[in-house]
């Protein structure tokens, strides 16, 4: 994993556990609810969990294309 991508771009301090598939960046479990709370789950909601959801190719890369 790229050592930028290690914590989350929003805080910067907690390490990453979510993406922002449509932006391709890795946030926090905090910051990835409050993105969740302010877009009430629209297409800028496009969150998923890095280790515990299945992820195609599509969502695969825009995280390749993207980053911290």
């Amino acid at each position: 994993m790229n050592p930028y991508n290690k914590y989350c771009i929003d805080c910067k301090k907690n390490q990453t556990s979510h993406a922002i598939v449509w932006l391709g960046v890795f946030v926090c479990e905090q910051c990835a609810n409050a993105h969740k709370e302010v877009f009430g789950g629209n297409q800028y909601s496009y969150i998923k969990d890095v280790y515990n959801e299945h992820w195609d190719d599509y969502q695969l890369r825009s995280i390749c294309l993207g980053g911290n």
